[in-house]
């Protein structure tokens, strides 16, 4: 069996309804636009065929998000994967029957060797 490698990173912008932060802790046009950064780290390997998940870093920390209170706003948790084909990430296609999102969480089931790249998670 081969082995499937998936890493993941996290990335928050929240933007308001008049512009986006870039590399800023708080932009100065809009006081509702905070850049939390990127989390980097970590990674999932799985072998073909079994079942791989995902856990979006975002919520490792309470104190900034949890699920449940990014659910009560208008914050949405998208996905992304990036792979060594394409220049820029791709959203994840949840309406394919291998890719589910529960929560926090992406599930891969059953992983295969076309599943690997950096997978994303995004508040937006």
């Amino acid at each position: 069996m081969k082995r499937v490698r998936a890493s993941w990173s996290a990335s928050v912008i929240l933007t308001g309804q008049f512009g986006s932060c870039r590399g800023a802790s708080r932009c100065a046009a809009d006081v509702q636009c905070y850049d939390w950064g990127v989390w980097s780290e970590g990674s999932v390997r799985v072998y073909d065929g079994e079942v791989a998940y995902l856990y979006c870093p975002l919520f490792s920390h309470p104190t900034l998000y949890s699920y449940s209170q990014t659910q009560n706003s208008s914050l949405s948790l998208l996905w992304y994967r990036h792979t060594r084909t394409h220049e820029l990430e791709q959203p994840i296609n949840l309406k394919l029957h291998t890719l589910h999102k529960d929560r926090e969480y992406l599930w891969i089931q059953p992983a295969t060797t076309q599943d690997a790249g950096l997978y994303i998670c995004m508040l937006r």
